[in-house]
């Protein structure tokens, strides 16, 4: 280039730009999230149980409150989910209250289950032996033991031959029970002795409490003692059995009638003692008011004589017409009309 060019060049003004501005940039919008792809399901596997699931330990304990125990543990053993089959026991004096951790599956792993008592007081249980009548024939028995412990009674010894059953069982309970034993006594006919029938006794006899009983009492009635007959029995064998007061019975073998008692000695009148006094009068004419009690004072025909039907009241006014001594001591009254009142209770 010429020099003059570069002159004119140089020369030329230097034209202003603008300022230049960033381009906008489209805003993007949100996209909706891709569709997930679809899950194949897979078959699941099912736990194993019965025999050859794996064997687990269960134990079982019967403790009280205080974690004592009542009775030997029980160790089992089965497969995951085999159901538990556990034997609980009856614990005398215990009653069953609560169960921890109780399952009835085999669970995955070892576990405990423990079985809760308390003390618990049992009910009496009442033996009855009577007749088919209702008759009691002993005294009934009493039976006491622990809860759930069991019991065994018996028929009575002397009439087991007559019981319709010989023994009875049972547990005792929180709630009273009653034991009936039965007897059959129908072969005794009852009969009616004479109103007033004794018998002399020729040997030394037992006594029994019922009539046809296996054992005696204790003691033997002398021989030649004398006895009253107050009832009879008499079996379809023919022996005859007679009452000779309360719960003694003996048979009519080795005896003999009496139509009265010969130790008896007739009954002899009973004196009366002598109730009448001597005493003494001493004239008198007064009158005298009655100070006794609401029920009044007695009258009498002799002082500590007979009694004269009337009473006389509090503040009653009586004219009294002799004072009189007994013989023991005592004072009385004379009123008029010849009736005596003790002299302490006229004023």
């Amino acid at each position: 280039m010429g020099l003059f060019a570069k002159l004119r060049a140089w020369l030329r003004p230097t034209p202003v730009l603008a300022p230049t501005q960033k381009p906008k940039l489209p805003r993007r919008q949100p996209t909706a999230p891709a569709p997930a792809a679809p899950v194949t399901p897979r078959p699941t596997v099912p736990a194993v149980t019965g025999p050859t699931a794996a064997r687990v330990r269960l134990t079982v304990r019967f403790e009280d409150r205080e974690g004592r125990t009542l009775a030997p543990q029980q160790v089992l053993y089965g497969a995951i989910g085999q159901p538990v089959a556990i034997d609980v026991p009856l614990i005398p004096g215990f009653v069953l209250t609560g169960i921890d951790g109780f399952t009835a599956q085999f669970p995955a792993a070892p576990h405990v289950i423990c079985y809760r008592y308390l003390p618990r007081v049992a009910a009496p249980v009442v033996v009855y032996h009577r007749d088919e009548g209702g008759r009691l024939l002993a005294n009934p028995e009493i039976l006491i033991g622990k809860l759930n412990a069991a019991f065994t009674t018996q028929a009575l010894a002397e009439l087991a031959a007559h019981a319709a059953v010989q023994t009875q069982t049972g547990h005792f309970t929180e709630t009273s029970q009653q034991v009936t034993f039965t007897y059959d006594l129908a072969r005794l006919t009852p009969g009616t002795p004479p109103a007033a029938a004794f018998i002399e006794l020729l040997t030394a006899k037992a006594t029994f409490a019922q009539p046809d009983f296996n054992q005696p009492l204790a003691t033997k009635l002398p021989a030649h003692t004398f006895w009253r007959v107050f009832a009879m029995a008499r079996e379809s064998s023919g022996q005859v059995w007679l009452n000779i007061g309360g719960a003694q019975w003996l048979t009519a073998a080795d005896t003999r009638p009496q139509s009265a008692d010969p130790y008896r000695l007739a009954q002899a009148p009973v004196p009366q003692p002598d109730a009448q006094f001597a005493y003494t009068e001493t004239a008198l004419r007064q009158g005298v008011t009655i100070t006794c009690g609401p029920h009044g004072i007695t009258q009498w025909l002799a002082p500590y004589g007979d009694v004269a039907p009337l009473r006389l009241a509090n503040g009653d006014r009586v004219m009294a017409v002799a004072s009189v001594t007994a013989a023991n001591g005592s004072r009385w009254l004379r009123l008029q009309g010849d009736l005596f009142i003790q002299a302490r209770y006229a004023d």
